[in-house]
């Protein structure tokens, strides 16, 4: 497949991100062996929800993977462990067990017996952090069941009777001697204790060394039989939606055990979101900013999307019906459209989005076989954002200004500029008030006068377009005979209730 196979659904604009973030790593990696710096190397790539992060690692995966051994984890997907030791483990074993060709030669041979070195490492490291667990377990165990007892026992005979004090005080004893005797310990004892405790740590961390160097030789073994060559790219998604132990877990597993020079690590987080999840752990004075700095190598930010491209991703990944929408021009261009009204309100990336969220929900809830007025409702979405009164919004002053700067707003077919714009745009907000004031059938008869007295302009001609296609589907079929403009504030708090519980993603599978 190619780079441009790959790529070829790219709303964002990511592909040259990716180009900049393969010259950097892979350059990086040579300085590194260079400069003989040993150990892992980890990225992280940040971005906030909806600016394509799982969408990227995807296909950046993808594209390295054509030359390169690589491993995708989905870290949400598999919280559902303690330890994501065993999930990283397993992913590799499973990439890597797949590039040993089947055939019969020394060096495939080899490959094959580097990973069964790895497997019992990684099952000597498990078998003692599971013993320490079980250890923990069952001293916890026999303290709970002594406590069991004795509540079973009062709830049975009572507190005051003489069967149910004499079971008390022998378990109550039975304890007390327990403690005697560790108090009593001998100094030979204890000795024995703490070299038992330091054999075992000593175990462990020979454990993890023999992990990490057999770890290292089979992917140098694998290199000499596949045509995919080292480093090793293992990314990581969705990590900030874990739970937060499992999130600190898993960077701990990565910085600790899989510290090997062939290994790059790829991390996507919403930085800001992982940090807050770290406070919530281990308290809000917790400097979780700087704690996250002791994982990651470098991080490289994905820029922020110029809003065209973004409404049009939106669009895309929801599969909203556009021929519900319009907007002004002879030949309409919606998410052009769209953009240039965020940018003529001078809305922020995030209030864009969070307009598309309330206008996508509300363009599949329509119900009407005419079009949403983008000219108006978007305006009233904005400002719904932004917690600003949208109610009776035509005697509103900041609506009147609003269509007032209309031909600002319309690139492609701009009103004539100076006192001539502004005439016209006057006129076309006395339409909008019309479409509340009177009935439909009353404003099909101005308009039909005002066809009489000349050619009209793209946007009066436009408005009239639109009153007649409502005028055809409602007032022929008997609906109410005023203008559903009218519901519009309605229907737009209706919609930001919705996307309140429901909020759309843009990293999703589809972006």
């Amino acid at each position: 497949m190619s780079t441009k196979d790959i790529w070829s659904d790219d709303l964002l604009g990511r592909e040259r991100d990716a180009e900049f973030v393969i010259d950097f790593l892979m350059g990086r990696y040579e300085e590194r062996r260079t400069a003989g710096i040993s150990g892992s190397y980890v990225l992280n790539i940040n971005a906030e929800w909806g600016f394509g992060k799982s969408f990227f690692i995807e296909r950046l995966a993808r594209q390295l993977s054509q030359k390169h051994p690589t491993v995708v984890i989905n870290a949400w997907k598999n919280d559902f462990s303690d330890d994501p030791y065993t999930m990283v483990v397993s992913e590799i074993d499973s990439v890597v067990s797949g590039l040993i060709p089947p055939r019969r030669s020394s060096n495939a041979e080899k490959a094959r017996k580097a990973l069964s070195v790895v497997r019992k490492n990684a099952g000597s490291i498990l078998w003692s952090a599971t013993k320490g667990a079980a250890s923990t377990l069952s001293k916890k165990a026999l303290g709970d069941v002594a406590e069991e007892i004795v509540d079973t026992v009062k709830a049975e005979f009572g507190d005051g009777s003489a069967g149910s004090s004499a079971i008390v005080d022998a378990v109550t004893v039975g304890l007390d001697h327990v403690a005697e005797g560790v108090t009593n310990a001998s100094m030979e004892m204890l000795d024995a204790l703490a070299q038992r405790a330091i054999k075992d740590y000593q175990t462990v961390k020979k454990s993890q060394d023999q992990f990490r160097e057999s770890l290292a030789a089979l992917l140098k073994a694998v290199d000499r039989v596949n045509r995919k060559r080292l480093p090793m790219f293992v990314f990581i998604d969705e990590l900030d939606r874990c739970r937060p132990p499992y999130a600190v877990a898993l960077l701990e597993r990565i910085k600790h055990l899989f510290d090997v020079d062939e290994i790059i690590f790829v991390v996507a987080t919403d930085t800001t979101q992982l940090s807050a999840s770290i406070n919530g752990l281990y308290g809000a004075s917790f400097d979780s900013r700087r704690y996250l700095q002791r994982f990651f190598t470098r991080t490289f930010s994905l820029p922020t999307p110029p809003p065209e491209r973004l409404i049009h991703a939106t669009i895309e990944a929801t599969g909203t019906n556009l021929r519900k929408w319009a907007s002004f021009g002879v030949h309409p261009n919606h998410v052009e459209f769209l953009a240039q009204g965020s940018h003529h309100l001078g809305m922020s990336i995030r209030e864009i989005q969070r307009t598309l969220d309330v206008l996508t929900g509300l363009t599949a809830a329509w119900r009407y076989d005419f079009p949403i007025q983008l000219s108006i409702m978007y305006p009233l979405i904005c400002r719904y954002v932004r917690q600003e009164p949208i109610d009776d919004w035509l005697s509103n002053k900041w609506f009147q200004e609003l269509t007032l700067t209309l031909s600002n707003w319309v690139v492609r077919e701009r009103i004539n500029s100076g006192g001539r714009g502004v005439e016209q745009n006057l006129r076309i907000r006395n339409l909008m008030n019309k479409f509340h004031e009177v009935t439909m059938k009353e404003l099909r008869e101005v308009y039909e006068t005002e066809n009489n007295n000349g050619a009209p302009d793209p946007i009066s001609r436009h408005v009239r377009q639109a009153a007649d296609r409502e005028f055809q589907n409602r007032i022929l079929t008997r609906e109410k005979p005023f203008s559903v403009m009218r519901d519009y504030p309605q229907m737009i708090k209706y919609a930001g209730h919705l996307t309140l519980v429901n909020t759309i993603e843009l990293d999703s599978s589809s972006q």
